[in-house]
């Protein structure tokens, strides 16, 4: 195959494909769910791979805090 010439194979998994074949496959495999609006399959990655970072949480626990410094103080700011 030349791969001492050409360098390296490299097999990665597609997630989205745009072409005619590849939405007639879908359309025929899944039905009426395969007409479902994109944002439907996006909420649903990002809620199983969603997951918290702890510098997150604090900066938000910051924020709040900074807030409601704020509003008691009755800062114009």
């Amino acid at each position: 195959m030349g791969l001492e010439e050409r360098g390296s194979i490299t097999v990665k998994f597609i997630e989205l494909a745009a072409c005619r074949l590849a939405s007639d496959t879908e359309t025929a495999r899944l039905g009426k769910l395969a007409s479902a609006p994109w944002w439907v399959d996006l909420d649903a990655r990002i809620e199983a791979e969603a997951s918290f970072v702890p510098s997150l949480f604090l900066l938000l626990v910051i924020a709040g805090l900074i807030a409601a410094i704020g509003i008691v103080s009755n800062s114009q700011i």
